[in-house]
């Protein structure tokens, strides 16, 4: 609840710190400063406590404000102080000795005891205080000092004395530089103060606070610490009045004094101006925006008012006014928007009292734009702005009048009357312009909308008076456009009128005009004209009249044939009339063409729409109705396609049966029904591939069903059986893949239905041949015959493409494929595969997409194929045949198949070498069974297969090892280590130390185990050990150490061998071998 202290004094209590931030929180704005009843402003300066509503009573001329402010200064009250004070400065130097030397003296008489001590103590107490009095009151003169500057200022003249006499001041009253300064900032702070004792501004106080300043000779940083010591104490006065409501004088004086303030602060330089405007604001916690905002408002007020003025002042001139916008800051454009209200405001004061401008008015106006410096185009703008909307009033009285037939004299009459009326009221051509094109279009937008509110209560023949009406008042214009202005231009407001409506409502207006017409089935070149005009008028498109008038014309036209079909008199004079009706009504031909072909239509599909054919009869009727019209028989051909689809498609259907094949006989009977139903061979086709093509829908939906079905049959057996599931049980033919149902195949029976219905298109290609032949008798020589060759290819009219998705025809194909090599019967394999080249076109199947699915299972078939016939390690004639067989039937790459057969080869050898290292023995039988291979299937064990040298050396040993234990190898056949050699792919210097190693380490293992048969007391196996061991040392001859067995058993082992030799050596191979043991032994 608010509380009225009735213009009760409320004091405000500075509670340090807490206060001062309570106060910072409050939200000020200087539209919203708090309201006062009565308050102080400055206690020295209202001595009388005058109140602010009585202050605003005060002269703001130059002469009583320098009054004022000198009384300020001599009405203070006449005291001990002010006394003291006014007395010269000697008097006052005298007197303050005086009283200083009293004080001394009253101390030491006045002392308690006598005591010199004591009464000096005393002394210099009362001496003290009267210095300290003297100090206090022994102030300069403030007063005079003030008074003596305010005396030597006049603000009407350049004060040249000013300074001299303040230098004089300042020397009388013992003044320092500074202290002078103070009191020249006192001086121009109260004449501020006075200046914001009246709440109203005007121009003349800030020309006498800018002359103020001058004279003083202030700077902008002191008079910015001036305004800002200033705000610091207003503020203080006015916080106390916080909460008082009823009076709005404390508001009016801070927005003035910050206005002062910004028209002070702008004579600085751009910072310093913010710099000093910012510091003011955060005093009060203003906005600068709130700031900016009364600032501008107030220098609009009184620029207006000094306008206003001028109005009223001959004296005042153009230069003036430019002098005051710049004391206010205002910009131009401001000036310019006051200019123009002020200048319009003069032009409604002449029109208001009559509705023209005479040419004394006209002489004032051209006084005032020179007065406010209005440029001519401004003037003609704000003219036209006034004066527009009279004239075209005028106008639309006048064009209301044009919509009527009227006579050439009526015509001038209102053209004088246009011409006065621009002249009256100062009009330009432009506006003059302006105002016609906006008067008619609003006339005519106004009497399309009144022809379109009868179109809407369905009052046609009012809407065509209404639109006559519109037609008048432009031939009406046309004739006098052009005196009204030679260079107008008003085409544009003719045309697109419909801008401004639905352009559904714009064709009804035409098309209502249109069928008024019509009524007596001719085009007047009157109606013809007048409807072009309406075209232009209404912004419609040829295309659209030209639609529009198809719509209403047709009709009649229409209507007349049917009048002559339903009497069946096709004859020359009823032909005549209906060709004089299209010349009358002036209907093209395609327009004629579509209104007969219409009816010829529809009499055809009521004919077939009987469940019987059509009769002889009523064919020839038909066909004279069709001449009778002129149609040729391209008009129709499409009619009689799309009307007897459903009947021959119905014959068709019941021709194809279940089995989809249509019987030879039937071929007759449907070729007669087309004949009968006027079809084009064309649509025939169609209608017969839409049906077969759903019939090889039907078929490979049956395929794909068995499909699934075989599938699940499979897949529950091998889960039965716990087999592999990837393999089928009985599908094991040579290649090993998964054989199908062929007896039972739905993709064969697609392409018998396609065959035994002849769709296929036979395309012969005829190309020439050159080969080369050899002559009999005559070695290297042939001849090169020519001849010419014819290769059928087949095109596919219909296929399933589009109808299923790509990946099951693709699976489908990929089945039937598998099926034609895994199939055991041969009569069945000839059969699927003579189909195969007819089945991909077929499923809708591109040539690329069946050169993939060839690869990918073809790629299976060969390697399989390859695999099972490398075998044996070689391929012969009948396989290589079989491969290429393959190759052709699925038109596979012949690098791709070359690939393919050097990988089998190259897999064939490494599974054999994978096979001889998978046990820890390597068995001599199965590397040169491998060796041989390689050999005959040419894979280079390096090169091709990338094995690892330690792996070849360990074959080459084991297979020399093998070759020279079993005789293959001897000193005297040793081609088969070349060979090995070769085959493995080593070095000479390799293989001759791998040669070396293995006859050294298998002479000391033979050697080791007769040493150990000689202690057995085994005399065969020693023999068996020696002969071993000369087969190798025969090979190379080596001393085997001696580390194996004593020189003894050595000799023991020899005598041995001579005493068991074998008896079936001559003489020499026995002293061979003998010398050979002795060696090896290290015997002599």
């Amino acid at each position: 609840m608010k509380v009225n202290y009735y213009d009760a004094f409320v004091p405000s209590m500075i509670l340090g710190k807490n206060f001062s931030n309570s106060l910072k929180q409050t939200s000020f704005t200087l539209s919203k400063f708090p309201i006062a009843k009565k308050n102080n402003f400055n206690k020295k300066s209202f001595v009388k406590k005058k109140t602010l509503t009585l202050m605003k009573e005060n002269s703001s001329s130059t002469e009583e404000y320098m009054t004022i402010l000198n009384e300020e200064f001599v009405s203070h009250e006449k005291n001990f102080k002010s006394k003291f004070q006014s007395l010269s400065p000697s008097y006052r130097k005298l007197i303050s000795l005086l009283i200083f030397s009293t004080s001394l003296v009253s101390g030491w008489y006045f002392a308690p005891s006598r005591k010199p001590l004591l009464c000096a103590g005393f002394s210099l107490v009362s001496g003290g205080a009267g210095w300290f009095l003297l100090k206090k009151y022994n102030v300069k003169n403030e007063f005079e000092i003030k008074k003596q500057i305010i005396q030597n200022i006049d603000l009407n003249s350049e004060n040249t004395n000013l300074k001299n006499e303040l230098i004089k001041i300042q020397k009388e009253n013992g003044l320092t530089e500074i202290q002078l300064k103070s009191e020249i900032f006192d001086v121009y702070k109260k004449f501020l103060e006075i200046v914001l004792r009246n709440s109203t501004s005007n121009l003349e106080e800030i020309q006498n606070l800018k002359k103020f300043i001058k004279v003083l000779n202030l700077s902008p940083q002191e008079i910015g610490q001036c305004h800002y010591d200033f705000a610091q104490n207003l503020y203080k006065k006015y916080i106390v009045m916080l909460e008082r409501e009823g009076v709005s004088e404390p508001n009016e004086i801070i927005n003035k004094f910050f206005f002062l303030s910004d028209r002070i602060f702008s004579l600085d330089s751009s910072k310093g101006y913010q710099y000093e405007s910012a510091r003011i604001r955060k005093i009060f916690l203003f906005s600068e925006e709130n700031v900016k905002k009364n600032c501008f408002e107030k220098s609009t007020g009184l620029y207006k008012n000094f306008v206003l003025e001028s109005l009223k002042d001959p004296s005042i001139k153009s230069e003036n006014l430019s002098e005051i916008g710049e004391l206010l800051s205002l910009p131009n454009s401001s000036r310019n928007e006051i200019h123009g209200e002020f200048y319009e405001q003069k032009i409604d004061e002449i029109l208001s009292s009559q509705q023209k401008i005479k040419e004394n008015e006209k002489k004032n106006l051209e006084n005032l734009e020179n007065l406010l410096e209005i440029s001519k185009e401004l003037s003609e703008n704000y003219l036209a702005k006034k004066t527009e909307p009279i004239f075209s009033s005028e106008l639309i009285s006048i064009f209301e009048s044009l919509k009527n037939e009227i006579n050439e004299n009526e015509l001038d009459i209102f053209l004088n009357s246009i011409k006065t009326k621009k002249k009256d009221l100062l009009l330009s051509n432009e506006s003059l312009e302006k105002s016609v094109s906006l008067s008619l279009n609003k006339v005519l937008c106004e009497q399309i909308e009144n022809s379109l509110k009868f179109l809407r209560g369905n009052k046609k023949i009012e809407s065509v008076k209404e639109t006559e009406k519109i037609l008048n008042l432009r031939n009406n214009f046309s004739k006098i456009e052009k005196k009204i202005l030679e260079n107008g231009n008003f085409s544009e407001i003719f045309s697109n009128l419909g801008k401004n409506f639905k352009i559904e409502e714009i064709k009804k207006v035409y098309t209502a005009y249109l069928n008024e017409c019509l009524i007596e089935k001719k085009i007047s070149s009157k109606n013809e004209k007048n409807l072009r005009e309406l075209e232009q008028l209404f912004g419609i498109a040829t295309k659209e009249s030209n639609e529009i008038y198809k719509t209403s014309v047709g009709p009649l036209l229409e209507n007349e044939i049917k009048k002559v079909l339903e009497k069946k008199n096709f004859n020359d004079e009823n032909k005549k009339k209906i060709d004089e009706i299209v010349l009358s009504l002036k209907i093209e031909d395609n327009l004629s063409l579509e209104v007969k072909s219409s009816i010829y239509k529809e009499t055809l599909k009521n004919l077939l729409s009987k469940e019987s054919f059509p009769t002889q009869k009523e064919q020839d009727e038909l066909e004279t109705f069709r001449k009778f019209l002129s149609l040729r028989w391209d008009d129709v051909q499409n009619f009689h396609d799309s009307l007897s689809e459903l009947s021959y498609q119905k014959s068709l259907t019941e021709a194809l049966g279940a089995t989809g094949i249509i019987p030879k006989n039937y071929w007759e009977g449907l070729e007669n029904l087309r004949k009968k139903l006027r079809m084009s061979e064309q649509k025939a086709k169609q209608i017969f591939y839409a049906a077969i093509k759903d019939k090889l829908r039907i078929g490979f939906e049956k395929a794909i069903s068995e499909n699934k079905k075989k599938a699940q049959l499979q897949s529950s057996e091998s889960g039965d059986s716990g087999e592999d599931p990837t393999v089928t049980k009985g599908a094991g033919t040579a290649l090993g893949i998964e054989a199908g149902n062929p007896s039972g195949n739905e993709l064969v029976n697609l392409v018998d239905l396609y065959s035994k219905n002849s769709i296929f298109v036979e395309n012969e290609n005829v190309f020439n041949e050159t080969n080369q032949i050899s002559l009999l008798g005559q070695t290297g020589r042939a001849e090169i015959k020519n001849s010419t060759k014819s290769k059928i290819d087949y095109s596919f009219p219909v296929n399933l493409d589009g109808l299923f998705n790509k990946k099951i025809t693709t699976d489908m194909y990929r089945e039937y494929l598998v099926e034609c090599f895994s199939v055991k019967s041969q009569i069945e394999k000839r059969k699927l595969f003579n189909n195969l080249d007819k089945l991909g076109p077929i499923l809708g199947l591109t040539a690329s997409e069946i050169e993939t699915i060839h690869s990918s299972v073809g790629s299976v078939v060969y390697k399989q194929y390859l695999s099972q016939a490398l075998n044996k390690g070689f391929l012969d004639k009948s396989e290589m045949a079989f491969l290429s067989n393959i190759q052709n039937t699925l038109s596979m790459s012949s690098s791709k198949c070359s690939e393919f057969i050097r990988e089998a080869k190259k897999n064939k050898v490494s599974i054999l070498i994978e096979s001889i290292f998978s046990t820890s023995k390597v068995n001599a039988d199965r590397v040169s069974d491998m060796r041989k291979i390689a050999k005959q299937l040419g894979v280079d064990l390096i090169n091709d297969l990338e094995i690892s040298s330690d792996q070849r050396s360990r074959m080459f040993r084991v297979e020399i090892d093998n070759g020279i234990e079993k005789g293959k190898i001897t000193k005297e056949s040793q081609e088969l280590i070349g060979e090995i050699q070769s085959g493995f792919g080593l070095a000479d210097n390799e293989s001759k130390k791998i040669l070396l190693q293995c006859i050294s380490s298998r002479c000391e293992s033979h050697l080791v185990n007769a040493v150990a048969s000689l202690r057995k007391k085994s005399d065969e196996n020693v023999i068996q050990e020696l002969e071993k061991m000369l087969s190798f040392g025969n090979l190379l001859p080596i001393q085997i150490k001696k580390s194996i067995g004593s020189q003894k058993e050595r000799e023991d082992l020899f005598s041995i061998y001579q005493t068991n030799f074998n008896e079936n050596l001559s003489q020499d191979q026995y002293d061979e071998k003998t010398k050979l043991l002795k060696l090896m032994l290290g015997i002599n």
